[in-house]
């Protein structure tokens, strides 16, 4: 009689599917039929889902999916042995192919092998196989700078024609949708968009009154003498308002006033952001400025004779300059808001100091201000710049959370003494600063230390501030402090393997070969676990170890200097509370600031 064997079961896998934009919803189908066809065929069963949609493959950045999934396969849980994608392009069009390479070989370091369904590539690993994942890696990479090239060229052809590439059409315009040939289709409204992609935009005047409105603008600027502000109040005040029905204010009345549109102009290409890479300003000579693509609103005469009379009042300064002269401001009110900003003459606007220093929050930081509780949490009268977090809205509370991380990180970076005497605290650029002001005035024997390490500072205050400010140490990221001799290139991806060397006893190589997924993804996981069971105690040992690098060179002359570090490590914190009571009153609280984080170990009177 003859015996049936049992079909093998399958092997468990995750299939991976991506599309650049959302409403390419039948390529996700197609990805799912393709991979489900491979996995039949090829005795796979898909056991889990992971989809980045509308995500540009150019880098991981933003990819959330293909973030956990890397995550899950490092950290040695994946549930699945293989994982599944349509071709490379959908893994990523990176622009450099080695980033591309990179994610598959840490996963096939981790055990699990990344198979691509539609394209002929040899499944082992090899020559071969590595010289056309190396070739379809550049094709993909190369599709998108192609892409990229044709498009930004058809945007300039179309722009040059005098149709409008994209955004909104600003106060006093209007967009209205064209045919090819010219035959008009309708005006669009706020927040609308054309419907066919072979339709064009053009601008045309707006209402009457917004037209109206816009040449008073000019009136009140050129021939009664207003400020930006002045004017912003006395349109709001007799609710004329602006775009969208907001009040003006002194960023957006210089908008009108600056902006060529209203004189017929249409520039297009002022900022430039290749691919993935940084958004860059283009400096106006390569910018591309059509004549007469906009309906003309102001006679060309008077806007020269506004921009020349702007050019006479407006402020350039250097990032220092804008640093001191708001430290000044605080120093004489006690606070500073955007209000206050916006009300000195002799500053710049709060947007350029938003476009500088980003949100108000981060501006308090720089300059070592940490304003009241009930002021930080958007208290009646308390104003914030665009893109701070508005912490008094309890909806938010996930973003409050991340506003008091990001807030205790740039607080207190550096820290200044002159004898036993603070002299400055906040970031490196704004303490340098104060460091030399100090060294000139006569003050000797400055220490500059590292909050976060307790380590003192080297720097070198000769020349001008901007000298100074030019050879400042570059910060160390606290990932790059294990090895500092290979420092990190500028977008290196954060998930990566680094190749050690470790020493381990046979038995411990014997008992890891032994492992699911192999020795390299069980150490990860048991360093990881002990990672997370150690936190405090490792946490507690930093800021001790910070404390005393303080403590050694700020109060190795003190009275009781000894028994001060014998409480410190014994741990007796009471004992070190009464010595600091006795040392001078800066370097006492500076030192307790370092001491309380090391709180949960004391609290449990457990030695180090």
């Amino acid at each position: 009689m003859m015996s049936v064997q049992p079909p093998e079961a399958a092997a468990p896998a995750a299939q991976y599917l991506r599309v650049s934009r959302e409403v390419q919803r039948d390529s996700l189908a197609i990805q799912r039929a393709q991979i489900a066809a491979f996995a039949a065929v090829n005795g796979y069963e898909v056991v889990a889902t992971y989809c980045d949609t509308g995500r540009s493959g150019l880098r991981l950045h933003g990819r959330t999916a293909l973030q956990a999934l890397l995550a899950e396969v490092l950290a040695g849980e994946a549930r699945f042995s293989t994982i599944l994608v349509q071709d490379i392009s959908r893994w990523g069009r990176f622009q450099d192919p080695d980033e591309a390479a990179h994610y598959e070989f840490i996963c096939r370091e981790a055990g699990v092998a990344v198979r691509y369904c539609v394209e002929p590539i040899p499944h082992a690993s090899g020559p071969a196989a590595g010289m056309v994942k190396a070739l379809k890696r550049l094709m993909a990479a190369d599709f998108s700078r192609e892409l990229s090239d044709k498009t930004r060229a058809a945007q300039f052809s179309w722009a040059a024609a005098g149709y409008k590439m994209g955004g909104v059409a600003g106060y006093g315009l209007r967009r209205r949708v064209v045919t090819v040939d010219g035959r008009v289709k309708g005006v669009l409204g706020p927040g609308e968009q054309k419907l066919l992609q072979t339709d064009h935009v053009r601008l045309i005047a707006g209402p009457p009154k917004e037209v109206e409105t816009v040449g008073r603008i000019y009136h009140l600027y050129l021939h009664e003498g207003l400020t930006l502000e002045g004017i912003a109040a006395h349109l709001n005040a007799e609710q004329t308002f602006g775009e969208g029905g907001r009040p003006w204010n002194s960023w957006t009345i210089g908008q009108v006033l600056a902006n060529e549109k209203y004189v017929g102009v249409y520039r297009f290409g002022r900022r430039r952001r290749t691919l993935a890479g940084e958004r860059l300003d283009v400096p106006a000579d390569r910018q591309l400025r059509v004549e007469g693509a906009c309906p003309q609103i102001i006679a060309r005469e008077i806007f020269e004779a506004v921009a020349a009379k702007r050019a006479k009042t407006m402020l350039f300064l250097t990032e220092p300059e804008m640093l001191v002269r708001a430290r000044g401001l605080l120093a004489a009110q006690g606070s500073l808001t955007c209000k206050m900003i916006a009300a000195r003459p002799d500053l710049p606007s709060p947007r350029t100091y938003n476009l500088h220093f980003g949100p108000l929050n981060r501006l308090h930081a720089r300059l070592g201000f940490y304003p009241p509780a009930e002021t930080r949490r958007g208290g009646r009268g308390a104003l914030v710049l665009p893109g701070c977090i508005d912490l008094g809205d309890a909806r938010h509370q996930m973003r409050r959370q991340q506003f008091e991380r990001e807030h205790m990180t740039l607080a207190q970076a550096y820290t200044a003494f002159a004898g036993d005497h603070l002299i400055a605290m906040g970031s490196l650029p704004d303490v340098a600063l104060a460091v030399k002001a100090a060294t000139e005035a006569g003050d000797t024997k400055i220490l500059v230390f590292d909050d976060a390490t307790g380590a003192t500072v080297e720097l070198d205050l000769r020349g001008s501030p901007q000298d100074v400010l030019l050879r400042l140490p570059a910060p160390i990221e606290p990932e790059d402090q294990d090895d500092q001799s290979t420092p990190r290139a500028r977008g290196r991806p954060k998930l990566g393997v680094t190749p050690r060397e470790i020493t381990l006893l046979p038995r411990h190589w014997d008992w890891l070969a032994t492992q699911p997924g192999g020795a390299s993804a069980t150490l990860r996981k048991l360093v990881e676990q002990a990672a997370r069971d150690s936190v405090e105690v490792d946490a507690a040992r930093a800021a001790q170890t910070t404390a005393y690098r303080v403590m050694y060179a700020l109060a190795g002359h003190l009275a009781h200097f000894e028994e001060a570090l014998r409480a410190l490590y014994a741990p007796d914190p009471k004992k070190l509370a009464e010595i600091l009571d006795q040392w001078p009153q800066d370097v006492a609280s500076y030192i307790r600031g370092r001491t309380n984080a090391i709180g949960s170990i004391w609290t449990a009177s457990t030695k180090i």
